[in-house]
C-alpha cells in the first residue's frame, strides 16, 4: 500500500461503483425497499437483519417466507398480531393448531418456526408499547448519546419483552437473534440494521433521524475483518466490538462524517468475485 491517498482512492472508487441500485439485489435490504411506509420498512428491516447470516440467496428466501403472511402492511400486521392469530385459530379446522402457527415449517439454519413466532410476537408488544422500534432504541440513546451502551440497553429491554411474552423459547437462540455488545460481541446484524436505518443513499433507508452517521459502528464479519486487516484498519486477531470500533475509527480518516458508506462496497468485493480491485490496491 503506497499511502493513505491510495487507500482513499480505492475506497472512493468502490463506493462509486457499488453503492448503487444496480447492486441492491445482492443485499437483503432489497426486500425492504419494496415495502411501503416507514414504519413497515423499519419493522421489516429489523426482522430481515435477524436472518442476515449465511449466503444472500438463502437469507432472502427466508425473509420472503417470513414476511409473506404479513401482506402489504408489515407494521399493521405485527401491531395487531395477537388478534389476527386468535381469529385465524377460531376459523381453523385444526383446533389443536398452535396460536402462532403461521411460521411453522419456516427455518433458517438453527432458527426454527417457533423462534420466528416468538420474535414476531415480541415485536407486537414492542410496537404496542412504544409505537416503533426507534422509540424503544432512542429512549436511552437520547440521554447518553452512546451507541454501544444504547445497544446494550435496547437488547436488554427487548430480550425482557421476549421472555415475558413467550413461554416456550430457546434461550441460546434468543441471544443469537438479539445479540448484545455487553460481553464484547461485534453485533454484526444489529449494526447492519442501524446502518440501514440511519444512512440514506441508494442502498440504505435513512428512516431514523436521531443518530448521526459517524456514530454508527461497522457490521463486522469475517469478510470485513479480512479486508480490514489487509488494508491496515485493524491489527486485532479476535472479532468483536473492539475490532469493529477500531475499523470504524480508521474509516473515519477517509470520511469523518460518514465512515460506513464504505461498508456495502467492501462487502461486494469477494461476494461478486471482484477481488481484482482489491489485489490492484495491494500491489
Amino acid at each position: 500500500m503506497d499511502s493513505n491517498s491510495s487507500i482513499y482512492d480505492f475506497l472512493e472508487q468502490i463506493v462509486k461503483k457499488y453503492n448503487r441500485r444496480d447492486y441492491l439485489d445482492t443485499d437483503p435490504v432489497s426486500i425492504v425497499h419494496k415495502i411501503k411506509g416507514e414504519k413497515s420498512r423499519e419493522t421489516a428491516a429489523f426482522i430481515s437483519s435477524v436472518f442476515a447470516f449465511g449466503n444472500v440467496k438463502t437469507i432472502k428466501a427466508t425473509i420472503l417466507k417470513v414476511l409473506h403472511p404479513m401482506g402489504n402492511n408489515v407494521y399493521d400486521f405485527i401491531k395487531h398480531y395477537e388478534k389476527l392469530q386468535h381469529e385465524s385459530l377460531l376459523n381453523s379446522k385444526k383446533s389443536q393448531r398452535s396460536k402462532l402457527y403461521l411460521f411453522q415449517g419456516i427455518g433458517h439454519r438453527f432458527i426454527k418456526g417457533n423462534d420466528i413466532s416468538c420474535l414476531v410476537n415480541t415485536l407486537h408488544f414492542v410496537l404496542k408499547e412504544y409505537g416503533s422500534i426507534e422509540n424503544l432504541f432512542m429512549q436511552y440513546f437520547t440521554k447518553e448519546n452512546n451507541l454501544r451502551k444504547s445497544l446494550e440497553v435496547f437488547t436488554k429491554n427487548i430480550r425482557e419483552i421476549y421472555c415475558r411474552n413467550n413461554s416456550d423459547f430457546c434461550e441460546r437462540t434468543l441471544r443469537f437473534m438479539l445479540p448484545s455488545p455487553e460481553k464484547g460481541s461485534a453485533c454484526k446484524r444489529m449494526n447492519l440494521f442501524l446502518r440501514w436505518m440511519v444512512r440514506k443513499d441508494e442502498i440504505d433507508l435513512g428512516i431514523w433521524k436521531g443518530i448521526k452517521k459517524n456514530e454508527l459502528i461497522i457490521p463486522l464479519d469475517t469478510h470485513i475483518a479480512r479486508i480490514s486487516k489487509s488494508l491496515g484498519f485493524t491489527k486485532r486477531k479476535t472479532l468483536g466490538w473492539n475490532m469493529a470500533n477500531e475499523i470504524t475509527e480508521n474509516l473515519k480518516k477517509f470520511d469523518p462524517l460518514d465512515p460506513l458508506k464504505y461498508d456495502f462496497a467492501l462487502t461486494r468485493i469477494g461476494m461478486l468475485k471482484s477481488r481484482i480491485e482489491f489485489l490492484q490496491i495491494n500491489q
